[in-house]
């Protein structure tokens, strides 16, 4: 999945497995309102983009996970 210039992508529910996630000057947001993860083998992040998983004066109260996938296991990278 590509994510580019001017673009943003929400992320409102606990995504299938991407093999990668290039986030090419886009910018990936998750929702606070509920509980979500991104399940990806890869994510780069290039060109001024922007993963953000909270606001930093936002108190989360659900959980979110990013989650790197390898061939036996789903290994948490990420967890607030």
């Amino acid at each position: 999945m590509i994510v580019p210039r001017g673009q943003t992508l929400s992320i409102d529910v606990r995504t299938p497995v991407l093999r990668v996630l290039l986030i090419d000057g886009g910018t990936v947001l998750f929702d606070d309102n509920q509980n979500v993860s991104l399940h990806s083998d890869h994510i780069l992040i290039v060109k001024g983009g922007l993963l953000q998983v909270r606001a930093v004066s936002y108190v989360r109260t659900y959980l979110c996970s990013c989650v790197r996938i390898t061939p036996n296991t789903l290994e948490p990278v990420l967890q607030e």
